[in-house]
């Protein structure tokens, strides 16, 4: 099944949302897997390669590096530069 935000959408008037080398940041608190297309040669995946766990919402997020403060970070690593082509992940 295809979703709709897999599917080509109208193109803004510009031929595209961002300009060229703009770097993108994914935050998906499950799978990394199909988000490289949406990052980018320039982007960062901020997700996981195992399986989660079961707690509290706000003990799951701590422990598997998804609290803002874990967020943040990513986001200062990809625009820092320390992060490039949708290969950082977490947990």
């Amino acid at each position: 099944m295809t979703l709709n935000f897999d599917r080509p959408a109208r193109a803004p008037p510009s031929g595209r949302l961002l300009p060229p080398g703009v770097p993108r940041l994914v935050v998906e608190a499950a799978s990394r897997q199909g988000w490289q297309g949406v990052a980018g040669e320039l982007g960062l995946i901020h997700g996981l390669r195992r399986f989660g766990g079961s707690a509290p919402g706000a003990v799951a997020q701590a422990e598997l590096g998804f609290s803002p403060e874990a967020v943040a970070a990513a986001a200062g690593a990809l625009v820092g530069g320390g992060a490039r082509n949708g290969r950082q992940v977490v947990a």
